[in-house]
């Protein structure tokens, strides 16, 4: 589902993973919301219920790019890895940009210790591509008809 700045996206994987856990299933659930949603008490409150109720088979990616929809975050939410951790939560952070990591991080959320993991990901809309990482509202990336060749040639280049 997509929740965005509503801040029900991990009220809905809390849901299903308690369910799954209800019925003896050995399923995992993932959820990724941004630093734009976690503005939201909502989130707070489903982030309380994650802990309370030991959702080790549930993991919420944490998307930290200092942006929401219409521009730069309206509330400050750091130190964010200390509030999940405050909420119960195991953490950890990483470069979001980073593949490796992100593999790596995903690996250790599979470790079963009767408390959600969230992975703090920090990352840079666009990253890699100048002419999109230089854009002021990364959220609504829509590549036009005339960038297609400067993207494509920006691509190559780091290939090269």
């Amino acid at each position: 589902m997509t929740g965005g700045s509503l801040g029900q996206g991990l009220g809905v994987a809390v849901g299903i993973a308690l369910a799954h856990k209800l019925d003896g299933r050995s399923a995992r659930v993932f959820v990724e919301i941004s630093d734009g949603e976690v503005q939201e008490g909502s989130t707070w409150e489903a982030a309380m219920s994650g802990s309370a109720f030991k959702l080790d088979n549930l993991v919420a990616l944490v998307d930290c790019n200092g942006i929401q929809a219409d521009g730069a975050i309206v509330m400050d939410i750091e130190p964010i890895a200390q509030k999940w951790r405050a909420f119960g939560w195991d953490v950890v952070e990483i470069d979001g940009n980073d593949m490796a990591q992100i593999i790596d991080a995903l690996s250790w959320a599979r470790t079963v210790n009767q408390i959600p993991k969230a992975v703090i990901l920090r990352t840079k809309p666009g990253k890699g591509l100048p002419t999109l990482e230089a854009r002021e509202k990364a959220h609504f990336i829509r590549v036009e008809q005339n960038e297609w060749d400067l993207l494509v040639r920006e691509l190559e280049d780091q290939n090269a």
